[in-house]
C-alpha cells in the first residue's frame, strides 16, 4: 500500500507538482493511485498496468477529459502483450509476411496505407520499415504514440464505428491499401465497416482482412473453450467472422479479385512438431493467457454476467485446458483480400 508521511492521512500539496502520499486499504496499487488522486482532486492521472479491477460503479468520468485528446489515458499492458504475441504468431504462420495476399504492386512511391484498429501499431510500423516511401496511418480508439516509430507512420485516435474525420487524410480515393485485423471483438456490424472503408480506397486499391475463425475450437476444444464461445457470442462477438468475410464482400458489391486463405495455429507445443510450430504454439499460449485476463477486466468494468468470479474461473479453466496433454487445441484465422472494382 502507498506509504504516508502523515500518519495515514493525505498530505496537503505544497506545490503544483508536489508528491502526495495517501494511505489506501485497497490492494491494487493502481486503484490506490486513483483513490489518492480523488482525495487531492488531481485533474489527470496516467496509469499503465494490467491488474486493475475496478467495481462497475466506480465513478470514472472519461467524458469530461478533453484537452485535444491528451489527459488521462489508460494503456493496458495486458492488451499490448496479447496483441504482440498474436501478431508474431500469425506472422510466423504465414512465412514472415504481413498478409497472405501479394499487395506490394499497389505500394508505389507516395502511396498511402490505412491500418484500421491498429492496436499496438506493430503491423503499421513493420510495413513502414519495409516501405519507407509509403505513408501509413494507423487508427485506434486508444491513443498510440509514434515515439521511435518510422517517420512515415502516424497514429490517429478514431472509433471505426463512427464516420471517418473530414480531413485531407481521409478524403475519398485516398488509400492504396487498407488493412483490418482482429476487430471481431469490438465490431458488431462488420458489413457497415466494409461499406465505410470502400470509398476511402482508390479505384484499384486493396482491402486486406484477417479475422478469427473459431470452428476449429468446436472440433477440438474442451468444455471450458465451448463455454467461452457461447459466452462471447451471447455478447455479440462473432468468433466465426473469418469464414464469413467473403460473403460480406460479395453482398456489399463493388469488389473483385477476391482471394482467401485459411490458417490454423496450434496452441501449446504440438508433439513431434517442427521448431516453427512450437514457436507459434508458445506465442498462442501467451496470447490466450492475456486474452483471458482481458476478458475478466471487461466483465468487471462493464458489469457483465455471470460476474467476475465465474469469469475468472472460466479463464483459469481455459488456460489449463489449452495446456493439457490429451487435448489438441487449434486457433483458426482467415485472410481475405479484395480489390475495389
Amino acid at each position: 500500500m502507498p506509504m504516508s508521511n502523515n500518519n495515514g492521512h493525505a498530505t496537503p500539496p505544497s506545490a503544483p507538482h508536489s508528491v502526495n502520499f495517501t494511505w489506501s486499504p485497497i490492494g491494487s496499487k493502481i486503484v490506490a493511485q486513483l483513490v489518492g488522486c480523488a482525495v487531492i482532486k488531481q485533474k489527470y492521472l496516467l496509469t499503465i498496468d494490467n491488474d486493475c479491477h475496478l467495481p462497475p460503479n466506480f465513478p470514472i468520468r472519461a467524458d469530461l477529459i478533453k484537452d485535444n485528446g491528451l489527459g488521462s489515458v489508460a494503456a493496458d499492458v495486458g492488451d499490448a502483450r496479447m496483441g504482440h504475441n498474436r501478431h508474431e504468431a500469425y506472422i510466423l504462420a504465414i512465412g514472415g509476411r504481413l498478409h497472405t495476399a501479394a499487395f506490394v504492386t499497389v505500394l508505389g512511391e507516395g502511396a498511402k496505407v490505412l491500418d484500421v484498429g491498429t492496436g499496438t501499431g506493430v503491423w503499421a510500423i513493420e510495413l513502414a520499415k519495409q516501405h519507407p516511401d509509403v505513408r501509413i496511418i494507423g487508427t485506434d480508439i486508444v491513443p498510440r504514440s509514434a515515439y521511435q516509430a518510422p517517420t512515415n507512420v502516424s497514429f490517429v485516435v478514431h472509433d471505426v464505428r463512427s464516420p471517418f474525420p473530414s480531413t485531407a487524410d481521409f478524403e475519398p480515393g485516398t488509400f492504396a491499401l487498407i488493412n483490418v485485423r482482429f476487430l471481431a471483438h469490438g465490431i458488431r456490424d462488420f458489413p457497415a465497416l466494409i461499406r465505410s472503408l470502400q470509398p476511402l480506397l482508390r479505384s484499384d486499391g486493396l482491402l486486406l482482412l484477417c479475422e478469427t475463425r473459431m470452428y476449429t475450437f468446436e472440433k477440438s476444444g474442451g468444455p471450458a473453450i465451448q463455454m467461452w464461445i457461447k459466452y462471447s457470442e451471447h455478447y455479440g462477438m462473432d468468433l466465426r467472422l473469418g469464414e464469413k468475410l467473403e460473403g460480406m464482400l460479395h453482398n456489399a458489391g463493388g469488389w473483385e479479385d477476391m482471394e482467401r486463405r485459411d490458417v490454423e495455429l496450434p496452441v501449446g507445443e504440438p508433439r513431434n512438431a517442427d521448431p516453427k510450430q512450437k514457436a507459434i504454439g508458445c506465442k498462442m499460449i501467451a496470447m490466450i493467457d492475456s486474452l483471458m485476463d482481458s476478458m475478466l477486466e471487461v466483465s468487471v468494468r462493464e458489469g457483465m454476467e455471470p460476474g467476475p468470479e465465474k469469469v475468472k474461473a472460466l479463464g483459469d479453466a481455459i488456460k489449463a485446458e489449452v495446456r493439457g496433454e490429451g487435448l489438441k487445441t487449434v486457433w483458426g484465422a482467415s485472410y481475405v483480400a479484395a480489390k475495389r472494382a
